[in-house]
């Protein structure tokens, strides 16, 4: 019973601890299994440390439930275990041994609970990391939108006046001038600031 138990346990803490392997809705159901085999193997081996598979399922329960279902799978893990040492060991013990059993299982929970919310707020900082760095892209790119838009009006208003007292200045010349070689001169340059 021990040797089969111990095998079974194995397996379905591979299966477990592999999410990739099974499921997640099938992952409650191979805890309570597992559960059970660590019982078996508890029940079967009175030395005590057969419970430390008990704290190894409670330690993978928070992956699969929420924290009420958790602390109660921990309370029902530790009343059975209770009543298993009771029977052989007598109940004084038997509280001793489930007490700190039950400590630790809590310890692995407690542990679990705190990977669990460390890897969310990894993962909620890396979000903020990459919308801080689209944001500072985009501002960026606002940037040097802004900066060739002011560009774009000072070279408007700069050049655009220049030109245009330019080509006033080449109409009056065109109309002052004397002879066809100075007038096809200042004609040029007139077409060539209308084209500026």
């Amino acid at each position: 019973t021990w040797g089969v138990a111990t095998a079974a346990f194995g397996l379905l803490l591979y299966l477990c601890i592999w999410p990739s392997r099974v499921g997640a809705r099938h992952r409650i159901p191979l805890l309570l299994l597992q559960s059970l085999c660590g019982l078996i193997i508890t029940w079967t081996n009175p030395n005590g440390a057969a419970a430390a598979t008990l704290v190894i399922v409670a330690a993978q329960v928070p992956h699969a439930t929420g924290v009420p279902v958790t602390w109660a799978w921990v309370l029902v893990q530790t009343a059975i275990l209770i009543a298993i040492f009771g029977g052989q060991t007598g109940i004084v013990d038997a509280v001793a041994i489930g007490v700190a059993f039950g400590g630790f299982q809590m310890f692995a929970v407690a542990t679990t609970f705190l990977a669990i919310s460390e890897r969310r707020a990894r993962e909620g900082l890396a979000m903020a990391n990459a919308e801080l760095t689209a944001t500072r892209e985009l501002m960026a790119e606002n940037s040097r939108v802004g900066e060739r838009l002011r560009i774009a009006r000072d070279l408007h208003d700069t050049l655009g006046h220049h030109l245009t007292a330019l080509s006033l200045q080449l109409d009056v010349a065109s109309r002052l001038s004397a002879g066809q070689a100075a007038e096809q001169h200042v004609i040029e340059a007139h077409a060539i600031t209308r084209l500026l």
